[in-house]
């Protein structure tokens, strides 16, 4: 019996009613993203029984975990009195095929690779660069990890030996955090922005300029952040951070402008040496 992905997007969207995908989402304790690529017809694969349930429980206009598990191809519906049957005999069927399958089918986890910054080509599976398998939300769809092994996004709260968990895909929305591949053969994750037409890398570190990039060098979209809990030290490199930006030199200031503005240096230099002889006068 096969995933009716129309079928199953059809019910869902019955069963999430005139509800925001996020607040379907919250009482069902499914991710919000996850329905929202099922609506679309986005998962060619059906959802987990355990995830049907549960979307079911809190489904609007009716909408059946029986009915669900049928455009799933867990169960298949017949006309007639004999459906009750027919449902048992299904039943048995995929309760005699799941005991032939590995047991990790069936978990809320999958393993993905964790790969090394290093590696500018995820593509592929290479053991040169995976260090090691590492358990993820299944609902995710991720792909791969990352170790972070820089400082680039330190501003937003993501440290060294943090982990990044990763999708491969070739469509991405500005403002999204991503995986790119950087200079010296290295990958990590910055934000997208597109400004003037062209698509650029914003880490999230004062220190650290915008660089323009091409889309064959995004690698992939960041899904979620595994995290080690902060240590003092961290914390303090935060705090002493802020303190530190209260006393950024003008000189820094004015070429993350020009960087960002593309407008000359000198020019800049010019119009605030302009402003504040004005600001003398007046004064």
């Amino acid at each position: 019996m096969a995933f009716d992905q129309e079928t199953f997007s059809q019910l869902l969207a019955r069963a999430k009613g005139d509800r925001s995908i996020n607040s379907y989402g919250r009482q069902a304790k499914v991710d919000p993203g996850y329905i929202s690529r099922l609506l679309r017809l986005k998962i060619k694969t059906p959802p987990s029984p355990g995830i049907i349930k549960k979307l079911a429980d809190n489904a609007l206009a009716g909408v059946t975990y029986e009915e669900l598990m049928a455009a799933a191809g867990y169960l298949q519906y017949p006309a007639g009195s004999e459906e009750l049957y027919h449902i048992k005999d299904a039943l048995e069927q995929k309760v005699a095929e799941a005991l032939q399958k590995p047991l990790a089918e069936f978990l809320p986890v999958m393993k993905v690779p964790l790969v090394s910054p290093l590696a500018c080509n995820l593509t592929g599976e290479s053991p040169e660069n995976i260090i090691r398998y590492i358990s993820v939300p299944r609902e995710l769809e991720a792909d791969f990890a990352l170790e972070i092994k820089d400082d680039a996004m330190i501003e937003a709260g993501i440290f060294p030996g943090d982990v990044a968990i990763c999708r491969k895909t070739s469509q991405f929305k500005t403002g999204e955090m991503i995986v790119a591949a950087l200079a010296g053969g290295k990958v990590g994750i910055r934000f997208l922005l597109e400004e003037a037409g062209s698509l650029r890398l914003r880490a999230a570190n004062a220190l650290i300029l915008d660089r323009e990039v091409k889309l064959p060098d995004v690698l992939g979209v960041v899904l979620m952040i595994q995290k080690k809990a902060l240590r003092y030290e961290q914390y303090v490199s935060l705090y002493e951070r802020d303190s530190q930006e209260e006393n950024i030199s003008e000189e820094f200031l004015l070429e993350k402008l020009s960087e960002s503005s593309r407008l000359p240096l000198a020019k800049l230099k010019e119009a605030l040496l302009s402003l504040k002889k004005e600001r003398g006068t007046a004064g």
